[in-house]
């Protein structure tokens, strides 16, 4: 039976547990954003053109910062730049609240609000992922990319159906709004993680090797 359904061994550590958690809520209310944006870019304009325009506006910042992410995960601490990145999607989710909430109604606000979310999320992402191996065992990767992908999944499908149902119920703003709150627990996921510094530090010639269990090698200079 065990070989039939999904590894939940992950879940059994507490930071992965949090962090997994968090990112149901936080999947959900990021789908809801997803399609409320080109939907009220649409109710502005009522040009498909200008829906067409958050692709552009989306694609671009994910490859530019995409670039980066790793490289920024691999030299920084991946839980201060996850910390970093989630206040920045918060951010950005409470200003497509207060555009809408307050009636802006004005389609390049929008998407220039879009592209910096994009650019946030473009950062988060691999970072994410990258920390994965410095809160659970090597042997326990595949099963929690497995459990992560079953939550994207779920959520690309649930978000849009829920959202497109709540626009005409709850409106643009709400739907913000919840996407805004939804993200606060995945802060509070990363705030209950460990520091995580880069295993390697270059220090020079004298510098000792670093292992990924003694990263700061008792206070020795790294390499």
């Amino acid at each position: 039976m065990r070989g039939a359904l999904a590894d939940t061994r992950p879940l059994g550590v507490p930071a992965y547990r949090r962090l997994w958690t968090a990112n149901i809520v936080t999947v959900i209310g990021a789908q809801l954003t997803v399609v409320a944006v080109p939907a009220q870019i649409y109710a502005i304009t009522g040009s498909s053109f200008y829906v067409g325009l958050t692709g552009v506006f989306g694609l671009v910042p994910l490859i530019i910062f995409g670039l980066y992410g790793g490289a920024l995960a691999d030299v920084m601490d991946r839980r201060q730049l996850l910390m970093i990145t989630t206040i920045g999607l918060i951010a950005m989710s409470a200003l497509f609240w207060a555009q809408a909430e307050f009636g802006w109604s004005n389609v390049w606000v929008i998407l220039l609000i879009f592209a910096a979310q994009q650019a946030f999320f473009a950062v988060n992402q691999p970072t994410r992922s990258a920390l994965l191996p410095r809160i659970i065992p090597g042997e326990l990767l595949p099963a929690a990319n497995s459990l992560n992908m079953t939550v994207m999944q779920a959520g690309a499908i649930a978000g849009p159906l829920v959202g497109g149902a709540l626009i005409p119920v709850l409106g643009y703003s709400a739907l913000y709004l919840i996407d805004t709150l939804c993200l606060f627990a995945t802060l509070w996921a990363v705030v209950k993680l460990p520091p995580l510094p880069p295993w390697r530090r270059w220090a020079g010639p004298d510098c000792v090797p670093c292992s990924k269990d003694s990263p700061t090698c008792a206070g020795t200079p790294c390499c």
